[in-house]
């Protein structure tokens, strides 16, 4: 059942076929294509009703085509979020595995990197740091201090992408740590504590990097 006339009933003589259209809007359309669509107006209203109609077939199609794509993009992660969960539970525990291996291998031998014939295992030592919690809250404090003038624009502008995220890197060099007798607290100046973040302690950590290149399968 038609909610509307079909197109092809409205006018015996479209002022554009399906071919013409796609000629003249396809990538590979002439300038001289181009420019005498342009010239082209509609005349009349069954003109008018024509296009109408045309452009209700060209919605609907269209609707049609995002409703397919979109099924057939929920089977397709499905099926990936199927095929790779064991894939990806084996990889996180080896990767564990890994890192632990080469922090035993620093805390024994104090050797940084282990090279292994299918990659590496990187360990490197990081000083307590400032890590957020919730950029939101952490934004607006900045937005406060910029407001009051305790902070330049330039220094917030480091600190906060433009899409006003957190550049955490960049915090970190506004701020200091103060330790108040078992609790940690981050300030900003001498006694404003930046809400949102944490210190994180000193730590070891390591990084695991297969290679994957020219493996044989």
């Amino acid at each position: 059942m038609y909610d509307e006339m079909p197109p092809e009933l409205v006018l015996d003589e479209p002022p554009w076929s399906d071919e013409e259209l796609d000629i003249a809007t396809g990538p590979g359309a002439s300038a001289a294509e181009v420019e005498r669509f342009a010239q082209i107006e509609l005349v009349g209203t069954e003109q008018a009703q024509w296009a109408m109609a045309t452009l209700a077939r060209l919605t609907r199609l269209r609707d049609e085509l995002k409703a397919q794509a979109d099924a057939w993009h929920a089977r397709i992660d499905a099926w990936y979020t199927s095929a790779d969960h064991p894939l990806a539970g084996r990889a996180a525990f080896i990767d564990d595995r890994l890192q632990r291996y080469g922090l035993a291998v620093r805390e024994r031998s104090h050797v940084a990197t282990v090279s292994l014939p299918s990659g590496a295992v990187q360990t490197r030592k990081r000083g307590e740091h400032v890590v957020s919690d919730d950029d939101d809250v952490v934004v607006a404090f900045l937005h406060g201090l910029l407001d009051s003038g305790e902070i330049t624009r330039l220094e917030f502008d480091d600190a906060v992408k433009t899409t006003e995220s957190l550049r955490i890197s960049e915090l970190r060099k506004l701020v200091r740590i103060v330790t108040v007798g078992e609790n940690q607290l981050v300030l900003f100046g001498d006694d404003q504590v930046v809400p949102g973040v944490h210190v994180e302690a000193e730590a070891v950590t390591a990084t695991v990097k297969p290679e994957t290149q020219g493996m044989i399968q």
